[in-house]
């Protein structure tokens, strides 16, 4: 590979603007990435480069090129584990932790994490691929996405999956590239992308109709660095359709007034895309909010939450980690549903006491966040009387 590759690469990827307080960096919105872009875009890079990858099991083996043996994933289950052919729609939620937040020169910050384990490239997009795929999931948003081109978006493809993404504005490993870097941490990587949020769902199923993307921004407005997606998906099973939104709200304690502020403006946006009180939605993100805070009681005023629904509160935490200012475990991510879902089970969160003394990530689990998942009725009247009208069909069929 030529020297100026690399600051090639850097000079397309990034828009640099100067205010007087701060060096913003912006990444590019192409006009797919304005309000209604095409559902499904381009492929950068070929699936035919993922040639090796056809199953979990091809996963598994190209990630223990870097560790063998391979420890198994956390384990978990969706309660009650049986999935029956009732129309449930399941949806998982995933913060798979940027590859620049993870990376050299502060490695996230995880202090008791393998550095070895954090390696994106050889290592963690294998597993957070394997903990996707393993649960077979229906509809799938993730936050902190930064590979979604390179990686994400054509091997998901290749599952079977059709998806929209929308990177934030200013992401933060847009800044440590270019501020916090030294040239000899960049040696040998190629740069940081701008993270996003995305929804990826089941082409077999679904059909992706619409999408829009909001850029948040204060009330004299300021954008905000973070964003929120939308997707009007089509049920093909009974003709109805959908809404799926994701967002990551701002992160820190004191940015508490801002996340209310985002929150608020994104179930604003959502509720006057329904294109009837009936259209079904599903809202789902990284809050960065504990479930009794106003973030938390904002949503909850208009939605349900799956796990309060099902279980009767909240995971017990959605992500535990350990960095100098010590160990945070607490729950940051949701799924919420509008009223009249009916959420028929969830994904069990693992014991506190089972996790490696390390916590996560580590060589077991390949992100700073778990996964959350809800299998979902969205219609739950329509999908048993079409589930009923299917079963006396194939009676009559066997007659």
């Amino acid at each position: 590979m030529s020297s100026w590759l690399p600051v090639c690469l850097l000079a397309s990827a990034l828009i640099v603007r100067a205010t007087k307080k701060k060096i913003w960096h912006l990444s590019p919105l192409l006009k797919e990435n304005q309000p209604n872009y095409p559902i499904r875009r381009p492929t950068k890079k070929s699936i035919t480069s993922f040639s090796n990858i056809k199953t979990i099991s091809d996963l598994r083996r190209l990630a223990s090129s870097l560790k063998s043996p391979l420890p198994a994933l956390l384990p978990r289950e969706f309660i009650p584990s049986e999935r029956t052919d009732d129309g449930a729609i399941r949806i998982l939620q995933f913060n798979i932790l940027a590859r620049g937040l993870s990376s050299p020169p502060n490695n996230g910050g995880f202090i008791l994490s393998p550095v070895a384990s954090l390696h994106f490239e050889h290592y963690r997009k294998y597993r957070l691929l394997e903990e996707i795929l393993r649960f077979h999931p229906d509809i799938v948003t993730l936050e902190e996405l930064d590979q979604y081109d390179d990686f994400f978006q054509p091997l998901m493809n290749k599952f079977g999956y059709d998806s929209i993404f929308q990177p934030k504005l200013d992401a933060p490993t847009l800044g440590i590239w270019t501020e916090i870097m030294t040239e000899k941490d960049r040696l040998g990587q190629i740069p940081y992308n701008s993270d996003g949020s995305a929804i990826f769902w089941k082409r077999s199923g679904f059909e992706g109709v619409q999408s829009r993307s909001l850029n948040y921004s204060s009330k004299d407005g300021t954008p905000h660095t973070q964003v929120g997606v939308v997707a009007r998906l089509l049920n093909k099973k009974n003709g109805l359709t959908f809404l799926v939104a994701c967002t990551h709200l701002k992160s820190k304690p004191p940015h508490e007034a801002k996340r209310v502020q985002q929150i608020t403006q994104f179930m604003d946006y959502v509720f006057a895309m329904q294109t009837s009180k009936d259209e079904p939605i599903v809202l789902t993100g990284d809050f960065n909010a504990d479930p009794n805070n106003d973030v938390h009681t904002a949503a909850s005023a208009r939605l349900t939450s799956a796990y309060q629904q099902l279980l009767g509160s909240e995971p017990a935490y959605t992500t535990c980690k350990v960095r100098k200012k010590g160990e945070a475990c607490h729950t940051i991510d949701y799924i919420f549903l509008s009223n009249g879902a009916q959420v028929t089970s969830c994904l069990s969160i693992p014991e506190y006491s089972t996790l490696p003394t390390e916590r996560i990530p580590t060589w077991s689990y390949p992100s700073d966040h778990l996964s959350i998942g809800a299998d979902v009725l969205l219609w739950p009247t329509t999908t048993a009387r079409i589930a009923t009208s299917s079963r006396t069909c194939n009676d009559r069929n066997l007659n």
